[in-house]
């Protein structure tokens, strides 16, 4: 069963690609990490069946197209003790400012998402890991109904598509 609408709003998603584009950061040929979600629309303007994006990853560092479901206290434990490790003085990991950054972000997010509500620890996220370290990147909350793999896609596609339904 799909839901229908009268266009997806990617207003948002097409202004940051735009500006990303813009500032050389990807080009039009670039490739994109994009996740969508589980749940399929259609479109009044057309019977096609489409999966939402939900968002857009870089395809730098490289990472695994399989999410990783954990629940959230699950997460926070192994996250926090990564951010222990990464700390440490002998963690001699490339990038490690940058993962510790990610780490912190992330944990931040799970972090306001329970404050006061301890039984969302037992929600479920979906992760996604770098492909080299198996080092957490992004997550995503159950609500956001996620699909359980990345797929790469042609940025100048991914445009064409962005702006095909968000067409009102």
């Amino acid at each position: 069963m799909s839901f229908a609408y009268s266009y997806i709003d990617y207003n948002d998603m097409i202004a940051e690609l735009k500006e990303d584009l813009e500032q050389g950061i990807i080009s039009e040929e670039s490739s994109v990490y994009i996740i969508r979600q589980n749940t399929p629309v259609t479109l009044s303007s057309s019977s096609e069946v489409f999966y939402p994006v939900l968002d857009y990853l870089y395809m730098e560092p490289e990472l695994k197209t399989s999410l990783v479901p954990l629940t959230i206290a699950e997460a926070k434990r192994a996250f926090y003790a990564l951010n222990d490790e990464f700390r440490a003085d002998s963690c001699k990991l490339n990038l490690k400012d940058t993962y510790l950054q990610i780490l912190a972000e992330i944990l931040k997010s799970l972090g306001d998402y329970t404050h006061g509500r301890s039984k969302r620890n037992d929600e479920t996220i979906s992760v996604v890991y770098t492909l080299k370290d198996n080092i957490p990147f992004a997550f995503f909350f159950d609500d956001d109904d996620a699909s359980d793999e990345l797929e790469a896609v042609n940025v100048k596609e991914l445009m064409q598509e962005l702006l095909s339904c968000n067409q009102n």
